[in-house]
Parts: structure tokens; C-alpha cells; sequence
């Protein structure tokens, strides 16, 4: 559908916060880990800044774009608090 092609260029980042924070987790060192999630927290960034590029060019509503940013923004909060509890643990 028309919506899945307007909106592809997000998977990109999504696809590669995700799988950091796998590849960091399954390398079984907390430092390592810690780098990955670091890795996806800059991806989430980098979404945040392709969903504000949408909504001004009206591929997104400002409903949209201020729900998904609220979710990116708490989501980078979470992975955070994940690398300050790790950082803890070495």
C-alpha cells in the first residue's frame, strides 16, 4: 500500500537499532553491549530526525510525528538507563 512506500526509509534505522542491540547482548560482555546500545541510541536519533523531515514534507500529520517522537524519545531514555545500570556492573 501506498503508506508502507512512503514510509520505508524509516525501517532502515529501525532494523538497525534493533539488530545493535541483539549483536551487542549475544557478544556476552557488558562493555561490548554497552557500545551496541550506544550504536542505537544514535539510531533512534537518527529517526527522529527522518520523521521530523516527514512531517514537513506532509508524509506524516503533526499527530503522527509528535506520537512517534514521544515513543523514540522514551525509547532512548530506556536504552540509557540500560548502558547506566551496565556501567554499574563492570
Amino acid at each position: 500500500s501506498g503508506g508502507e512506500s512512503r514510509l520505508s526509509f524509516f525501517y532502515t534505522p529501525i532494523d538497525k537499532s534493533s539488530s545493535n542491540i541483539a549483536e551487542g547482548f549475544e557478544r556476552g560482555r557488558p562493555r561490548e553491549f554497552r557500545q551496541f546500545l550506544r550504536i542505537a541510541k544514535g539510531s533512534s536519533g537518527e529517526l527522529r530526525s527522518q520523521i521530523a523531515i516527514a512531517a514537513d514534507q506532509s508524509y506524516v500529520s503533526r499527530t503522527e510525528y509528535q506520537q512517534i517522537t514521544h515513543e523514540l524519545k522514551h525509547l532512548s531514555r530506556k536504552i540509557s538507563n540500560l548502558m547506566d545500570y551496565l556501567s554499574k556492573k563492570v
